[in-house]
C-alpha cells in the first residue's frame, strides 16, 4: 500500500505531466492532480511534525467523545481530514509555514472547473500551477525530499 507521501508524489508528478502536455483536454487533470498532490504533501508535513502521534489525530477534524468506561471520555477521530481551508490553520498550530495565498488561485480554478464547469484557458491553468510551484518546493524542503524526476521542473518554475 502506498504511503501518504508516495500518493502526494504520484499526484504531483501526474499534474506536472498534464501541465507539460499543454493540451486543453488535460488542463482539468493537471489542476486536479497538482492540487491534490500539494494538499497530500502538506498533510505529510503535518504528520511528520508529530512523529509519535497517530495520523488520524494529526489530520482529523471531527472528534467525538466516547465514554472510556472509567467516568471519562476518549476523543475518537472521524474519517474527515483537514481540507484546503484548514491546512493553513493546522500549519499555524504546528508552528509551520505554508503560503496559502499562492494556492488560492489554483484552488479557485479547480473549484470553478469541477463545480461550475467553467473552461479556464490553458494559460490560466498553467499560470495557477506555476504560482503554486514555490509552495510545493517549500513543502519538500520541510521533508528534505524530492518529487523524483519532476524535481527539476519544479525547481525551474519556482
Amino acid at each position: 500500500m502506498n504511503s501518504l507521501f508516495d500518493n502526494a508524489i504520484q499526484s504531483i508528478q501526474l499534474g506536472i505531466e498534464d501541465y507539460e502536455a499543454n493540451a486543453p483536454k488535460r488542463a482539468l487533470s493537471a489542476v486536479r492532480n497538482f492540487y491534490a498532490g500539494t494538499l497530500l504533501l502538506a498533510k505529510e508535513v503535518l504528520v511528520r511534525a508529530a512523529p509519535k502521534a497517530k495520523i488520524k489525530d494529526v489530520l482529523g477534524t471531527q472528534f467525538k467523545p466516547l465514554p472510556d468506561g472509567k467516568g471519562g471520555v476518549e476523543l475518537s477521530p472521524g474519517n474527515r481530514t483537514v481540507d484546503f481551508h484548514e491546512i493553513g490553520e493546522r500549519f499555524a498550530t504546528f508552528k509551520l509555514k505554508i503560503d496559502r495565498q499562492a494556492l488560492n488561485e489554483l484552488n479557485r480554478i479547480r473549484n470553478d472547473m469541477e463545480h461550475l464547469y467553467t473552461q479556464a484557458s490553458r494559460e490560466t491553468v498553467r499560470e495557477a500551477i506555476a504560482k503554486a510551484f514555490p509552495v510545493v518546493i517549500d513543502l519538500f524542503r520541510h521533508e528534505r525530499g524530492s518529487p523524483g524526476s519532476s524535481w527539476r521542473l519544479l525547481a525551474n518554475h519556482a
